[in-house]
């Protein structure tokens, strides 16, 4: 059976070539070949602020992968990278100056979040051409020109995907009605866009309106719930945190709403809800919701996973990470990592890398790059493709735990 070739042979790969070239170079190559180089690759996020804790996960995962790389020496016995990263703590202007002062230390690559702060670094990141992962794939972020790049499907192409699904299960006689339910901040009304909209018209379904609840839910959403329940809504889509998800979720089981109660609803979100936590947090409380774009949970059997769980046992034994944005941290390291592997094929040394190429001829480059299954798909990018996966996936909680619905065709649902 294959191990995590899929991940590791990707990255050795090519260093045999490049361990060629050097072999072959003469008494003043080989010198060269002998010295050090180091690579800086890093980012922003918020270890502090409504997004802690998943972050906190997020970046270990990023340092044990980055790690692991340094450690079976991936690129290179002559080439180490180094994390630089900085606590924006969901400021803008805390990650501007964050990115300013990485890139002043030559950052090669950059990590960056939610939708404020992707909006906010967007401008800088591309006058630097410098590439950037984002854990906020929000339309507005995707939207040319840019340099941030996703590795899980966009926000609202996510609540395509759902409403595929839950048209291709709806038995009743009538148009179902749709409301989108979300945050009443940049974050969650970037779930909103015409396309989106006009699709689910064109699949059947009845537009109701939508609902907005804080970032933060310091009490229960009662009245926007109860408004879901008097105009009939049969599905919801938006984008919520933990700090909003969890709350409205306990309302609405409070209140009897959601599959096989007594108001029949299906409520869904982009993947920041992040469905392993609810579904760990709430249990059966939460059972129905439907979240896109979703981690494997760790339970799945998929390379990736085996490797997550490896690199958590050698590098904190005694300190396991469930967050599964600990994933995601990792599959964002792996496509920093690629990028930099196939730059360095472009270059005579590695002190030649600039950011420029590191995004061109490194992240443009990457094609069916695999994840060992922690994506939707393989990834590709490339100068008009930010946006790595083929499709996306749902996941659904039942009885009280985490479920592969499956996958779902990408419809291209925002403004590019």
């Amino acid at each position: 059976m294959r191990k995590l070739t899929a991940i590791r042979l990707i990255l050795v790969l090519g260093l045999f070539t490049t361990a060629a070239v050097f072999m072959f170079r003469g008494d003043c190559n080989a010198r060269e070949s002998s010295k050090r180089y180091v690579l800086k690759i890093g980012g922003t996020w918020s270890l502090t602020g409504a997004y802690a804790i998943d972050m906190q996960a997020e970046i270990q995962g990023y340092k044990d992968y980055v790690r692991y790389v340094n450690d079976k020496k991936l690129l290179g016995r002559n080439v180490e990278l180094r994390v630089l990263w900085g606590d924006d703590a969901l400021n803008a202007s805390k990650a501007i100056s964050i990115f300013q002062d990485l890139k002043a230390q030559g950052i090669l690559t950059f990590c960056t979040h939610a939708t404020p702060v992707n909006l906010a670094l967007k401008k800088f990141l591309w006058e630097a051409q410098m590439m950037a992962t984002t854990t906020g794939p929000s339309p507005a972020t995707m939207k040319m020109p840019s340099s941030i790049c996703s590795v899980y499907s966009v926000y609202t192409d996510q609540g395509g995907a759902v409403i595929d699904w839950f048209m291709e299960n709806w038995k009743k006689d009538r148009a179902p009605r749709f409301a989108y339910l979300t945050v009443d901040h940049p974050f969650g009304r970037q779930c909103i866009c015409d396309q989106l909209t006009n699709y689910l018209k064109k699949k059947g379904m009845q537009f109701v309106g939508m609902q907005f609840v804080p970032l933060v839910v310091t009490s229960p959403p009662t009245a926007q719930l109860l408004w879901l329940k008097e105009h009939g809504v049969d599905l919801t889509f938006g984008c919520m945190t933990q700090t909003a998800v969890q709350p409205t979720l306990k309302e609405a089981y409070r209140l009897g709403m959601g599959p096989g109660r007594q108001y029949e609803i299906v409520f869904s979100f982009a993947y920041p809800a992040i469905i392993g936590n609810v579904a760990k947090q709430l249990g059966t409380v939460a059972d129905g919701m439907v979240v896109g774009g979703s981690q494997p949970s760790w339970q799945e059997n998929v390379p990736g996973i085996k490797l997550c769980k490896e690199l958590q046992h050698r590098y904190h034994p005694n300190r396991f990470i469930e967050y599964p944005m600990y994933i995601y941290g990792v599959v964002e390291a792996m496509v920093h990592v690629e990028a930099v592997r196939l730059a360095l094929e472009k270059v005579s040394s590695p002190d030649q890398l600039t950011p420029e190429i590191v995004l061109k001829e490194g992240l443009y480059r990457i094609r069916n790059f695999s994840t060992g299954g922690l994506t939707e798909s393989p990834l590709s990018f490339g100068p008009d493709r930010l946006y790595g996966p083929e499709r996306v996936r749902l996941d659904q909680v039942q009885a009280g735990k985490q479920v592969k619905l499956g996958y779902w065709p990408i419809h291209y649902l925002f403004p590019h």
